[in-house]
């Protein structure tokens, strides 16, 4: 049986550190993570979803990274644009009005 080391610090539960990845990701600065999913499992964040760039999902692992507890990132992030809105659907149409 192994002595138990007083100073020890308890891991966070999955729970808790995919809910800590998540508020670091939508706290981000510059970044819109909204539509990025955080899975934890034993130390290890997985990331699924859709980010605009390349930068955007290195950056997404990075932040995640720097949270106590993560051990490892699995970073399945797609890196998909979001397209531009089509003409007469912005937040100023109103329907049955077509712009010209």
């Amino acid at each position: 049986m192994k002595a138990r080391d007083s100073h020890a610090v308890l891991a966070p539960t999955d729970e808790a550190l995919a809910g800590t990845a998540e508020v670091v990701l939508l706290s981000t600065d510059g970044a819109d993570f909204r539509r990025v999913g955080v899975d934890a499992a034993e130390g290890v964040v997985t990331l699924h979803g859709k980010v605009s760039t390349e930068s955007e999902k290195l950056e997404a692992a990075a932040a995640v990274r720097s949270v106590d507890g993560v051990q490892q990132v699995n970073n399945q992030l797609i890196v998909a644009p979001e397209p531009a809105p089509r003409k007469g659907t912005g937040p100023l149409a109103r329907p049955g009005v077509v712009r010209t």
